[in-house]
């Protein structure tokens, strides 16, 4: 399997600030290791359940698909964006089922005091709620995103405000003066599930996660520069690899 990641053609935007980097190659061996530059040795996250596998091409390696209320990943005591209000959240996703009351998918999640994405706005959407302990700011994007089909998503918090992007166009923001920042706490991370029964039916191909809030252009650049963006297009970006001669392999 080819690891793309350092290519220049894929390479996203501030690797500097990065604290959380997963792509589909990175999950191996039951663990989900974090490609971030200045954490790479530490943030790697903890496959539980029989978490599924999804090709989504042939020279790249299937990315992580979860099933139910026992498939998820955790990261312990998670606390690199803690005491920060500037950050982004930035992942692939896609739907398999409607949220139901039991049913809500949980993208991703720092307990109830840091932030959480799901769709409990309504079947498909998403929401997203940074937490300082007293004050929240909500961003709600009711429209359905459409079952099995991926999107990109970006969550940004810049201070008192924060924006969410869909396949890099703004959809949303939310302002609250009263937030403060990230709390303090050793909870963990959780892709895909675990915060209040909430989980994930769907697929989760990447994440990351940065300790700065990126601009409108940074978010089109992560966008446009992946494979899966080019392969939405018909394009193959196995091409790409090819063309800069250099083979990162497992």
């Amino acid at each position: 399997m080819i690891n793309y990641h350092l290519l220049p053609q894929f390479r996203p935007a501030r690797l500097q600030d990065l604290v959380l980097w997963y792509e589909p190659w990175s999950f191996r061996e039951r663990t989900w290791h974090n490609l971030a530059p200045c954490f790479s040795d530490r943030n790697h996250g903890t496959a539980y359940g029989d978490i599924g596998l999804s090709t989504w091409h042939p020279q790249f390696a299937p990315a992580p698909t979860f099933y139910g209320s026992s498939q998820y990943i955790k990261v312990p005591s998670f606390t690199a964006v803690d005491g920060l209000n500037t950050v982004t959240l930035e992942f692939w996703l896609a739907y398999f089922v409607d949220g139901e009351e039991d049913t809500y998918i949980d993208a991703i999640s720092g307990g109830i005091s840091k932030f959480i994405v799901d769709d409990s706005v309504g079947d498909d959407g998403l929401r997203v709620n940074w937490y300082d302990g007293e004050a929240a700011i909500v961003v709600d994007y009711p429209t359905s995103l459409g079952k099995g089909i991926l999107h990109h998503c970006s969550a940004v918090l810049d201070k008192t405000v924060s924006y969410l992007y869909i396949n890099a166009v703004k959809v949303k923001s939310a302002f609250n003066p009263s937030f403060t920042a990230i709390p303090h706490s050793d909870e963990a991370l959780y892709i895909a599930g675990v915060y209040r029964s909430r989980y994930t039916i769907g697929k989760i191909p990447l994440v990351r996660i940065y300790r700065s809030a990126l601009s409108q252009t940074e978010v089109m650049h992560n966008y446009t520069h992946h494979p899966l963006y080019l392969l939405q297009r018909g394009i193959d970006p196995y091409m790409f690899v090819k063309k800069g001669g250099i083979y990162y392999v497992m």
